[in-house]
């Protein structure tokens, strides 16, 4: 509700096409879970294989790339149109080094896509003070975040006099194990029957309400000193099996298994007297069929446990991605701070863009916008 809506409205019409786009390049998809049919889950590897392949199709089509490269300045010339701000620019190109030689790129349209800030400490310092101290990480999908999220699009933009949006909303925070060990993905908060507590057993949120981030924010508030999933042989052999890898879980020791509560919490590490007092809560909740006593639950995914009970390894908060950046109209143009006109030439998509989410179906979304929106600008401007 804090963005242009019209931006949110333009970005969720093109949710199906987002779809289409990377289902054209071979990703195939979960099924979709009634019970949040906004949810289209891919499958695990996919992300890395829609990146080759669109690379792959881009070099068919003549794109040229170039590596080892970091844009150090945007070119600008006066913008002279009608009713401009005084001393305002539009871009024409950029500036690079490439392999330690400059670059200069003429251009009609330039399209930021350089990610978030997550990697910038003087960003995260100054417009995400709270959670600059919390370590980055995502365990879903491996063992962390690839480096070099440094704000350079959002930098740069500024220079430019671009305007910034919502930099100092909280990241995106996750939940991971220490490093070089697995856990669960907390992801399964939103499809599977299962349950978070701390160390002591107890639980201290709403699983299916608070989903993965809002379990992590809970941990970061509460200060829990690692917080671990409980599921039951029903949930272990579920739906979810296979999206989850629960199988190759228990071989990597990131779950541990047992026939009662009181061993799979001795192996995991969390006080036995505790999470049984925990488990028969939820049982005698369950089986009077009034929900959930500790934090009101009623969603289908509430119900006993039964044996065998499985215990994951611990996890703490961690940050995977930053919310905000430049603010960009519903064509994904970047707006002036001056007076929240389109600065021409300039584009931002991604993370770079501060006007929607970082949840992938919008950043495809907004890349699907940007780019045509992008040429058909470059194709009206005459280039020195």
């Amino acid at each position: 509700m804090k963005h242009d809506p019209r931006v949110l409205r333009r970005s969720a019409e093109h949710s199906a096409a987002a779809a289409e786009f990377v289902a054209s390049f071979g990703i195939a998809f979960h099924p979709v879970n009634p019970g949040q049919p906004f949810l289209l889950a891919s499958k695990p590897g996919s992300m890395p294989k829609f990146a080759q392949a669109a690379l792959e199709e881009a070099k068919r089509l003549g794109v040229g790339f170039r590596t080892n490269a970091r844009v150090t300045k945007l070119l600008t010339a006066p913008d002279e149109t009608q009713r401009a701000p005084e001393r305002s620019v539009r871009v024409t190109g950029l500036e690079a080094t490439v392999n330690g030689k400059l670059l200069r790129v003429r251009a009609g349209a330039v399209i930021f896509a350089t990610g978030g800030f997550i990697d910038n400490k003087d960003y995260l310092r100054r417009y995400k003070r709270v959670w600059s101290s919390i370590p980055k990480g995502f365990s879903a999908i491996g063992e962390g975040v690839p480096p070099g999220h440094d704000g350079d699009g959002i930098r740069l933009g500024r220079l430019a006099g671009a305007a910034i949006e919502d930099m100092e909303s909280m990241p995106k925070l996750f939940a991971a194990p220490k490093p070089g060990t697995k856990s669960p993905s907390w992801i399964l908060f939103d499809t599977d029957t299962v349950y978070l507590v701390d160390k002591a057993g107890r639980r201290f949120c709403d699983e299916h309400a608070s989903r993965y981030a809002g379990c992590a924010l809970e941990c970061f508030r509460q200060k829990i000193d690692g917080a671990y999933v409980v599921l039951d042989e029903a949930t272990f052999k579920g739906p979810g099996a296979a999206r989850w890898r629960y199988d190759a879980l228990l071989k990597e020791k990131a779950l541990f298994k047992a026939d009662t509560i009181e061993e799979a919490a001795r192996l995991a590490g969390v006080d036995p007297t505790g999470l049984k007092q925990t488990i028969d809560q939820i049982n005698r909740d369950a089986a009077a069929g009034k929900g959930d006593t500790a934090f009101g639950r009623r969603d289908k995914l509430f119900r006993a446990l039964q044996g065998p009970f499985y215990v994951s390894t611990p996890c703490w908060p961690v940050a995977f991605k930053t919310e905000g950046g430049l603010e960009v109209d519903p064509d994904f143009r970047v707006l002036r701070a001056a007076d929240d006109s389109p600065l021409p030439g300039l584009y931002a998509a991604g993370s770079t863009c501060g006007s929607i989410s970082t949840r992938l179906c919008d950043v495809i979304a907004g890349a699907l916008i940007a780019g045509p929106a992008a040429a058909a600008y470059a194709k009206t401007v005459k280039r020195a």
